[in-house]
């Protein structure tokens, strides 16, 4: 069951990365995670996050972000259900965009996949589904 979690895992990221055309390097990605400059004030990003939240996280997390995608029952433990306020308010908006743009457990990071812009935006809207306040 763990290898079937690792290959879904696998097939996502590819399928990210040849949907997405990304040239980015990896370095490139890490410099603008680290620099701390990507959070920033809540922007009209909602329709971008929740673009890339459909594109890129549904399938694990499910279109409501409970948890319950398609391929969450490929994992154990299953994908964090990221409606659960208590769960996002022990994560500071850093630590967030941390967690989505390097990945925990069998999550993939998103630094290579997706630019600055829209790992902002994903975490804003993350951060929305707890109905927790957005990024300050």
């Amino acid at each position: 069951m763990r290898l079937f979690a690792y290959v879904v895992t696998a097939l996502c990221l590819i399928m990210s990365s040849t949907l997405l055309g990304d040239d980015r390097s990896l370095g490139e990605a890490d410099d603008a995670l680290q620099s701390g400059t990507m959070v920033g004030p809540r922007e009209p990003q909602d329709s971008v996050g929740s673009e890339v939240f459909s594109r890129q996280c549904a399938v694990c997390h499910g279109n409501e972000g409970k948890g319950d995608g398609r391929a969450a029952v490929a994992f154990r433990p299953p994908p964090a259900d990221l409606t659960d306020k208590d769960r996002l308010g022990r994560l500071s908006d850093e630590e967030l965009l941390a967690v989505i743009g390097t990945g925990r457990a069998a999550m993939p990071g998103y630094t290579t996949v997706l630019s600055p812009e829209e790992l902002r935006a994903v975490t804003s809207y993350v951060r929305s589904l707890s109905n927790e306040s957005g990024l300050e």
